[in-house]
């Protein structure tokens, strides 16, 4: 078997590519969507399960501007321009939302079309303060919400990039935000990416209940390059289902 089942059955892991996934289909059909193949040989390949026609994909990427991130503001800025220029060509209608956090979270782009979404210059990233990790989290699913039902057919992506861990949030506690995002993740098409340079970031990411699939490390002294890559290459992965 190449599979196991988490989370009380509602997920699907491939002991493969290591990826979860939520998506009721596939965990019915024990298909993985990032390798592309049936993980039993029980399964006729005639039954592949259909896959909706996405009207519309958002993206969000929640950008820790913490104090701590002043020796990266290159690195955040150029890595972020360069992930929307990616994202940008696919070709797909989609909607992007910033949401940067410091002390407090600020909302940069509010479900913005991404063909119209400006390049962030180095003078608008200005590291300072603590970490409202959870505030900005919670704050943009419920932004991206908003804009989903909208949409008949649409999914999500949100992208957190930070250095640390939560220090600073009033409105949503850890429990909140872990529960959040399984309930998001369990409607099967929303996804989570988590990028960190905290030594601790994957276990991190494991207890808010994001795949250790979805999670990667980076290294403070990396080149903005770094950042972008790992977003993109995530974002392949799991955002823009090569099946579509």
């Amino acid at each position: 078997m190449r599979y196991e089942l988490v989370d009380n059955g509602i997920g699907m892991k491939c002991l493969k590519c290591g990826n979860v996934t939520y998506h009721p289909e596939d965990v019915k059909n024990k298909y993985c969507g990032y390798c592309r193949e049936f993980l039993t040989d029980d399964l006729p390949q005639a039954i592949a399960p259909q896959q909706p026609e996405w009207d519309m994909s958002l993206v969000g990427f929640v950008l820790d501007k913490s104090g701590s991130m002043s020796g990266q503001r290159e690195a955040a800025t150029t890595g972020f321009n360069h992930f929307v220029e990616q994202v940008r060509g696919y070709g797909k209608p989609a909607k992007l939302t910033l949401m940067m956090f410091d002390t407090e979270f600020k909302l940069v782009h509010d479900n913005l079309d991404l063909a119209a979404v400006p390049g962030m210059a180095y003078e608008q990233y200005v590291p300072d303060g603590s970490t409202a990790l959870y505030d900005a989290v919670g704050h943009c699913v419920a932004t991206m919400e908003r804009e989903m039902s909208k949409y008949s057919k649409a999914r999500a992506i949100m992208v957190i990039l930070t250095d640390g861990q939560e220090n600073s949030s009033r409105e949503f506690s850890y429990d909140a935000i872990k529960e959040l995002i399984g309930s998001k993740e369990a409607e099967g098409n929303w996804s989570f990416v988590y990028l960190s340079a905290d030594p601790n970031g994957w276990s991190h990411a494991q207890q808010l209940g994001i795949s250790v699939g979805n999670t990667v490390r980076y290294s403070t002294l990396s080149t903005s390059g770094t950042i972008c890559n790992a977003a993109i290459s995530t974002a392949d992965g799991c955002f823009y289902d090569q099946r579509l």
